[in-house]
């Protein structure tokens, strides 16, 4: 995703799936919810605790997430920008 507006300020994931107009908090992504469909959610590979709709956007993060109970075995932690 790339963010440009003529704001400076902080943008979230949150924000990001407002846009689409999809419900992100610490218990749902759009309509997977806890505790009925579990989901984990992960910054450059590594799992992450808490509301990912805080999470501030930063230039080139992998963020991925996983719903089920099956983990991947590989949870992408780079991306190659090409140069951006």
């Amino acid at each position: 995703m790339h963010v440009e507006s003529p704001t400076k300020r902080d943008f979230t994931l949150g924000d990001f799936f407002g846009v689409w107009g999809v419900r992100l908090t610490d218990k749902c992504i759009g309509g997977y919810c806890k505790p009925q469909t579990p989901w984990r959610w992960y910054v450059d590979g590594l799992n992450q605790p808490g509301n990912p709709a805080a999470l501030v956007l930063k230039k080139h993060q992998e963020i991925a997430f996983v719903i089920g109970t099956k983990r991947p075995k590989n949870i992408p932690s780079t991306y190659n920008f090409g140069g951006l």
